[in-house]
């Protein structure tokens, strides 16, 4: 097909054989047996017209990849890197967990406690000393899931080191950044090439290794603003970051990206403090971790004929870790894209949905991030 002013799209093979068919009838003066499938012509053309279906394809796919809109995969991220983005990778799962045994040891980085049920393995990230926290990382990335005291085994023992366990649920890992988040991450970012602006700020703290997720908030209308917690004074910026808790390197890391894009003048506000030295001075932050708010799923399906929950409850646990590890900080969770996931499951004919028991939207303020928690399928 050849470009014109609506773009490229390649003829669709229906219409392409019928095409072809039409045009060697009045060519050849022939009327053949389209129907049959033995007749000769007839696999001719249809080998044929697979034959440039796989051709029209290639043209297909580079101009597509031209389109912000079109454009997957590699093709997405070459798009996305001209706004120097990168695109963000699956993250691992992090809790901090509370070490006993005899005091004054230290417990190195790298080693390993187990999840007293599923057995995942969590790696220690920095030395601790007991008695003491320290934060862990799960081995596996994606949200990987830790309930409160379930940190407990100790894989590779050290000499008095006899326990440990988490007070607080794992802050959960996330899944590799879809073709459609990195798309809207690239338009935020064609505004951040200013200092001081939002978008700027938000592609910046993002590009740091080891942040998963952020929310900044830039005050600038003159009066107190409320976001959730935290109270945002006039000309001062909130910046609300992923995974609770980062690392000390993760934390200069963090200030790094803030002294270069927080406009001069404007001051960050939050619990936590980061700093780094930049050509001999030293540049102080603050900034706040997002809020985790727990929300359990319920799942109630009718079947289609032959199937049973265990079927159908890995896809339907897939499907929810997925919409839960791409919603954003402030993001609220709604019902309708869930049912779409799981409507698309195979064996599923319909389904219910409750979020912390009701059935409706469940809105969370512009400070907290939405977690999954306890799922049933039923």
């Amino acid at each position: 097909m050849p470009i014109t002013d609506a773009g490229f799209t390649i003829e669709d093979a229906p219409t392409r054989l019928a095409r072809m068919r039409a045009k060697f009838e009045e060519l050849s003066g022939l009327t053949p047996n389209w129907d049959d499938e033995d007749e000769f012509v007839s696999i001719l053309m249809t080998v044929l017209n697979a034959e440039l279906q796989t051709e029209a394809e290639t043209p297909q796919a580079i101009w597509d990849a031209y389109s912000p809109n079109n454009a997957t995969g590699r093709a997405n991220q070459n798009l996305a890197a001209m706004a120097l983005l990168e695109p963000i990778t699956a993250s691992a799962s992090r809790a901090v967990v509370s070490l006993s045994g005899t005091s004054g040891v230290v417990v190195p980085a790298g080693k390993i406690v187990r999840h007293s049920g599923t057995k995942t393995r969590w790696t220690l990230l920095e030395d601790g000393t007991i008695p003491g926290d320290v934060i862990v990382e799960s081995a596996t990335t994606g949200p990987v899931t830790a309930a409160v005291g379930t940190l407990t085994e100790i894989v590779t023992p050290v000499l008095g080191w006899s326990g440990s366990t988490n007070a607080a649920a794992a802050a959960l890992g996330r899944l590799a950044e879809s073709d459609a988040e990195l798309r809207r991450r690239r338009v935020d970012a064609l505004g951040a090439s200013s200092t001081g602006t939002v978008p700027a700020i938000n592609t910046a703290v993002l590009a740091v290794d080891g942040i998963s997720g952020v929310k900044v908030v830039a005050n600038n209308t003159g009066a107190p603003l409320t976001i959730g917690a935290y109270t945002v004074a006039d000309t001062r910026v909130l910046v609300m970051v992923l995974p609770d808790p980062l690392t000390t390197g993760e934390k200069a890391a963090l200030a790094g990206a803030l002294a270069r894009t927080v406009a001069a003048g404007n001051k960050t506000v939050g619990p936590e403090a980061c700093s780094t030295t930049i050509g001999g001075t030293t540049y102080n932050f603050l900034f706040a971790y997002a809020d985790v708010v727990p929300v359990s799923v319920f799942v109630s399906t009718t079947l289609s004929p032959g199937y049973t929950v265990p079927d159908v409850e890995d896809a339907v646990n897939a499907a929810l870790a997925d919409y839960f590890a791409a919603l954003a900080i402030g993001g609220d969770v709604l019902l309708l894209p869930i049912y779409g996931r799981i409507a698309d499951i195979t064996g599923i004919e319909s389904v219910y949905v409750t979020l912390n028991g009701v059935a409706e939207n469940f809105l969370v303020a512009d400070s907290e991030i939405a977690q999954l928690g306890a799922t049933v399928v039923a």
